[in-house]
């Protein structure tokens, strides 16, 4: 078994390298003619240099000409205190007779949508549907909305609620 293995990988690595040796000895040869490269013929290195020490003159003539910018009093590298003649005066206080009236609150961004009961172990609770920003909160007697109201009570068809940071009283209505 030994000798036939050994036989076979030098009988393969033969017809391999002979292989090899005739693809290498095989050469393509190109038969699609060339195009002709034909010289152009040039202005010259000193010509050429010529044209770019005439465009140069002109140029430093142009910028010679042309109106140079005016020199202003700011140096945003130089710190120094403001002139006096420049600084800005303080606007004089508002009188309390020019203040304006204060706004009156906004309204709560709440509409009642609705009023539902429930009995629970025989007590009847009422529970207020309250839409803000297509967002529903369910709310009874004594819970929060959104953190900055308190249900006061709930009635057959109104809430009214409490602002937490100001203590005011807001009733809404179903419509």
């Amino acid at each position: 078994m030994q000798l036939r293995r050994s036989a076979a990988i030098v009988v393969g690595g033969g017809l391999t390298g002979a292989w090899l040796a005739s693809a290498a000895g095989l050469i393509s040869v190109d038969t699609t003619p060339q195009p002709r490269v034909v010289a152009v013929p040039t202005s010259g290195a000193e010509t050429l240099a010529d044209e770019v020490e005439a465009q140069s003159v002109r140029l430093k003539e142009r910028l010679s000409r042309a109106p140079s910018p005016k020199p202003t009093g700011r140096n945003p590298f130089r710190f120094e205190s403001v002139r006096p003649e420049t600084a800005r005066r303080a606007a004089p206080a508002l009188r309390l007779a020019e203040l304006p009236p204060p706004a009156l609150p906004a309204p709560p961004p709440f509409r009642l949508e609705g009023i539902a009961e429930r009995d629970v172990e025989g007590v009847k609770t009422r529970v207020a549907v309250l839409s803000s920003f297509g967002e529903l909160f369910f709310v009874s007697e004594g819970g929060t909305v959104a953190g900055t109201y308190r249900a006061k009570s709930v009635g057959v068809d109104a809430i009214e609620l409490e602002e937490l940071a100001t203590g005011t009283v807001i009733r809404l209505a179903i419509r």
